[in-house]
């Protein structure tokens, strides 16, 4: 399919330095497989270009092309020499410690600060071109933030969750999770021209993908990043590129991805409608060449009836000669469209199968040695109770109280990276036994387990031979390309050729046509396209059996239908919002956090509650527990969604902030917002700044009590209802009237926010 000659980023044909990261023509196969066809980039500094497609359309690859990491078949690629390259795998070995990895990423700005002091000592023997010298090196260590390095180092390590992790603590005695954040921490650190990240926010937390979010917007060069994670998308990206097949071929998109998505949707009706009239024309160009025969004979269209042969003979050779220059322009119009027809809109993967069984007890065989394969067990449970479990502890991991699983449940496991949510995943599957306690689940109840990591990077089956294996003996199991999951162009390619996301669906595929009872999967949309994440985001709505996520998809929480809990520092905790039905947590929390376990106010509490009692305006503080989603929030405080109300700390100079109030179900408009101040550069700090400068720590920020009285803008939807904003504490709301908010603050109220892509409120 032809490409545009270069995709490029909309402003950068007028960019003061031009693009620093180019490729062009380039193309790359494996094999028979054509992955990328004659495509070229361009991308300016200041730029941040994402990259999305299904699983297979060649994202990683084209980082790994842009990086330098692989060779195109053909084509060229441009990089500055400071390129850095985030991949799917830490790029250190397992003896370096945080210490030294940090070192290594700031040897740069090291050598650039040892430069400037080069400098300096030759100005004391000036040469010809000392103080032009010192001039390069002074500008180089200005642009290079040398004198902040180490300041930026700790800012980065504590945004991205690791400020407690030991400085000698080596890559190999952390979590999978805190490898891939140091990771992302070398990148930051090193502010370097260009950064490629492949899907960056899969091992990241609310707080830290926030935290890179702003950092990768404060980065002055050029961004190229490929990611599942629409929030993010749409938080960071100046431009997206669509490596699916489209009429004109990959193409560039500018704006937020919420840009993209209506592009992308207009583009595909024209491109359906144009086959649709070219198939038309076509039928109706064959029909009338069809017809000629008959058109000929009846060419003068009358008998003779004058005898005036010479006449007649005159007509009927204008008629054909008529009728033969129509059938020559049908002809050549028929050629030029069979030659160059409109392709056929491929048709996207749809995801549809039932995630589980109807909820029947029926046993089922274990699959064993084949990956995706059900556990089935024995015990017994009480009623419509599929799983139990019972003060179960996994020492220096999970504590589960109690809780009761049902066999219609929908639940969400909430909490940050290393809480305990994956042990609480293989604890339920009966991969885990606890040291005390008891799992039981009831009487042949099959459960299985899709994990993070499904492996089968070197195996040489394919997706049609393991699912094959797998269905072996199962009566008129659903063919495997009817699942929507495994794209029919990979059916019979080695397991170990496709992406991590190609194989996570194969997994996925294995284990739904078995109908588990009882489906766990952790971080079901890690590495799946987009599309597919919609899809499968319906599919757990409509499971008649019961299935619990373990996610960090903000879309897919803020879109939850079913009872959420949360893992906090290694202990289950109930949920704060009403449950739809099929989960129990026996031992009842309080907004969940039982009453034991309420920790005693903190000083960044105390500070706002006194703000708000010296305010005047009357208030309620709820004091419920770290949450997991905007939801729990939500419900624990006794307002809709829509009421709470989100503090943002916005830089918008030197040493300038203020706080925008956002309500829950709206994100902030940063042309709006640059409009309304008249501001054209702003960006959100990151936490160890914005607790600089308010005295509060990120997920805990309020106007009220703030070391500085920094100006409010409040969204226009603030005022005229019940409003929740933070009380200055983890799980702590302060609910007060939005007028009286808007009123005490003085805010300036305007319309700064969006509504929320569609799906994400």
């Amino acid at each position: 399919m032809p490409v545009p000659d270069v995709v490029r980023t909309p402003s950068s044909v007028d960019g003061p330095r031009g693009p620093v990261l180019r490729a062009v023509g380039v193309s790359r196969l494996f094999g028979e497989h054509r992955v990328l066809t004659d495509l070229s980039l361009a991308v300016d500094p200041g730029h941040r270009l994402g990259v999305v497609g299904e699983n297979g359309a060649g994202k990683s690859t084209l980082l790994r092309l842009l990086a330098g990491a692989d060779r195109p078949d053909s084509g060229s690629v441009q990089r500055p020499a400071d390129l850095a390259y985030l991949h799917q795998e830490p790029p250190f070995g397992p003896d370096a410690t945080l210490a030294e990895v940090v070192e290594e990423a700031l040897a740069a700005v090291r050598a650039i600060g040892a430069s400037l002091e080069e400098a300096a000592t030759a100005l004391a023997d000036p040469g010809e071109d000392a103080a032009a010298r010192y001039d390069r090196a002074l500008a180089e260590a200005q642009a290079a933030e040398v004198w902040d390095a180490d300041a930026r180092a700790q800012r980065v390590l504590a945004g991205l969750g690791l400020a407690d992790v030991a400085p000698d603590r080596p890559t190999g005695r952390m979590s999978g999770g805190q490898r891939s954040r140091l990771a992302l921490a070398a990148v930051l650190v090193r502010r370097p021209g260009a950064v490629l990240l492949d899907e960056p926010t899969n091992h990241l937390d609310d707080d830290a993908a926030e935290f890179l979010a702003a950092a990768l917007v404060d980065l002055p060069g050029a961004v190229v990043l490929a990611s599942h994670d629409r929030v993010f998308l749409d938080e960071v990206c100046t431009e997206v590129l669509d490596l699916d097949p489209g009429l004109d071929g990959p193409r560039v998109t500018g704006g937020r991805y919420r840009d993209y998505r209506e592009a992308k949707r207009v583009a595909r009706e024209q491109w359906e409608q144009r086959w649709l009239a070219e198939r038309e024309e076509m039928a109706g160009l064959r029909a009338a060449l069809a017809a000629d025969g008959a058109a000929r004979t009846v060419a003068p269209g009358r008998a003779m009836t004058d005898r005036n042969k010479m006449a007649y003979g005159m007509h009927g050779n204008r008629v054909g000669q008529q009728l033969s220059r129509r059938v020559r322009n049908a002809r050549r119009r028929l050629d030029d469209l069979e030659r160059e027809q409109v392709p056929r809109p491929p048709r996207p993967l749809r995801f549809t199968a039932a995630l589980t069984s109807d909820g029947g007890a029926a046993p089922r065989d274990e699959a064993a040695g084949t990956p995706g394969s059900t556990r089935s067990a024995g015990q017994h449970a009480t009623g419509g109770t599929a799983v139990t479990v019972r003060d179960a502890v996994v020492p220096g991991r999970l504590r589960v109280d109690a809780l009761d699983l049902h066999r219609d449940a929908a639940l969400l496991v909430t909490g940050p990276n290393g809480s305990g949510k994956s042990t609480l995943l293989h604890l339920l599957a009966g991969d885990l036994a606890p040291a005390s306690g008891s799992v039981g689940r009831a009487r042949g109840v099959s459960v299985a387990l899709l994990e993070q990591d499904v492996g089968l990077a070197d195996d040489a089956r394919t997706p049609r031979g393991v699912y094959d294996l797998v269905t072996a003996g199962s009566p008129r199991p659903v063919p495997l390309a009817e699942l929507g999951l495994v794209a029919p162009r990979d059916l019979d390619r080695p397991l170990r050729e496709l992406s991590v996301g190609q194989r996570r669906r194969v997994v996925l595929a294995l284990l739904v046509v078995q109908k588990p009872d009882v489906l766990l999967l952790d971080e079901p949309t890690n590495h799946l396209s987009l599309t597919l994440a919609d899809e499968l985001a319906e599919a757990l709505r409509t499971a008649p059996g019961a299935v619990v996520v373990a996610s960090h998809d903000r879309w897919l929480r803020r879109t939850w239908h079913g009872a959420e809990v949360a893992v906090v520092d290694g202990r289950l905790v109930g949920a704060a919002r009403r449950s739809t039905g099929g989960v129990s947590v026996v031992r009842p929390t309080v907004g969940g956090m039982s009453s034991t376990d309420v920790p005693p106010a903190g000083e960044g509490e105390q500070r706002a509650a006194r703000a708000l009692a010296e305010s005047g305006i009357p208030h309620t503080l709820t004091r419920h527990g770290r949450v997991g989603s905007l939801a729990e929030a939500a419900a624990a405080r006794g307002v809709d969604p829509s009421g709470i109300v989100k503090t943002l700390v916005v830089r918008r100079g030197d040493d300038d902030y203020l706080f925008v109030l956002v309500p829950g179900d709206r994100t902030i408009s940063w042309p709006k917002l640059r409009s309304l101040l008249g501001v054209s550069r702003m960006s959100m700090p990151d936490a160890a700044t914005a607790k600089d400068v308010t005295g509060y720590k990120r997920g805990t920020i309020t106007p009220f009590g703030s070391l500085r009285a920094w100006p409010v803008v409040a969204d226009e939807r603030v005022p005229g209802r019940p409003a929740s904003i933070g009380g200055g504490g983890h799980g702590v709301g302060a609910t007060v009237d939005g007028d009286d908010l808007a009123r005490v603050l003085d805010a300036t109220v305007a319309d700064v926010t969006d509504p929320l892509p569609e799906g994400e409120g």
